[in-house]
């Protein structure tokens, strides 16, 4: 858990007071590294969740086209 609150106050110092990766080490009290640790594994869990995002709304587009497929052939066969 302590991990977590530690990301969360990571991410607030960099994105809401935009604060750099020494200044935030510091007042954190962690390393650099630590920081520039966190920083990357939250840049790369968007970078996943996009593209699972992305992956869900292609398969929905394919779904819906090849609906709109079946029910335009359908009409036209009629």
């Amino acid at each position: 858990m302590a991990g977590r609150t530690r990301a969360r106050e990571t991410l607030k110092l960099r994105t809401v007071n935009g604060l750099s990766q020494n200044a935030i080490a510091r007042t954190a009290h962690v390393s650099e590294n630590s920081v520039q640790d966190v920083l990357e594994t939250a840049r790369k869990r968007v970078v996943a969740r996009q593209a699972r995002q992305r992956v869900q709304f292609d398969a929905a587009g394919a779904v819906a086209r090849q609906t709109a497929s079946t029910v335009f052939c359908t009409q036209i066969k009629k």
